[in-house]
């Protein structure tokens, strides 16, 4: 343990009255920390940490988090609040972009400004809802060279007997590119097919990794490549 990190190593964190859950974590290229979770209300909850482990006072209006409520689908109850996904991913300009999934398959991305405040230009008020039948579940998300946001994981065919590479393009502003692929969805592989991680290469064309699943219980490993 680093012992000039937090006390002893150790950072615990009271986020409000609710329970909270870290998800998520990535280090900036100054060293400071963005963690991504939720809150026991079901909220997306966003932090960052200076590298001693402290709350960084200039985000999130001097507390050093925020946290965004999601809108969940109808009826949700207590015992599904609790997410069943969540990550997020440093944007241009110090932003920080966070995808949350609820246990019901309602898929969202919201965005923050580099204060911590909701990047209201982004989607509604800072969110953006994908209930899409196509896809499933977000399982990573990237800002690409001219701001575009990819949208990765795994779809479902129209009769939903597979599940395949999903790939979705939303405009800077948050909105679905309905010029790509079919309506801003690209749905790849004749198999079971599991997309967790994308990465945008500087030339612009699109990586994703993940696993095959050609009908058995043994995994295999899946890359692909897109053009933007």
């Amino acid at each position: 343990m680093d012992p000039t990190f937090g006390t002893n190593g150790f950072v615990l964190e009271t986020f409000g009255s609710d329970r909270g859950s870290a998800i998520a974590v990535e280090r900036l290229p100054d060293g400071r920390l963005v963690v991504l979770g939720a809150r026991g209300s079901g909220d997306l909850l966003a932090a960052r940490y200076l590298p001693d482990g402290t709350l960084d006072p200039s985000f999130g209006g001097g507390d050093g988090w925020v946290s965004i409520t999601i809108p969940r689908p109808a009826p949700f109850g207590a015992g599904e609040a609790a997410r069943s996904d969540a990550g997020s991913v440093s944007l241009r300009g110090g932003s920080v972009g966070g995808f949350y999934v609820h246990s019901q398959g309602l898929n969202t991305i919201s965005r923050f400004t580099p204060d911590g405040s909701v990047d209201a230009s982004f989607g509604d008020g800072g969110t953006v809802s994908i209930s899409d039948p196509r896809l499933f579940r977000i399982h990573d998300i990237a800002e690409g060279i001219d701001g575009t946001v990819w949208v990765t994981g795994f779809g479902r065919n129209a009769a939903n007997t597979t599940r395949r590479f999903l790939l979705v393009k939303l405009t800077p502003s948050g909105q679905l590119d309905t010029g790509y692929g079919d309506g801003g969805f690209v749905l790849f592989g004749d198999v079971n097919a599991l997309a967790y991680d994308v990465l945008v290469q500087p030339d612009g064309r699109l990586v994703l990794a993940g696993s095959l699943y050609p009908g058995s219980q043994n995994a295999g490993l899946a890359a692909a490549r897109f053009t933007p």
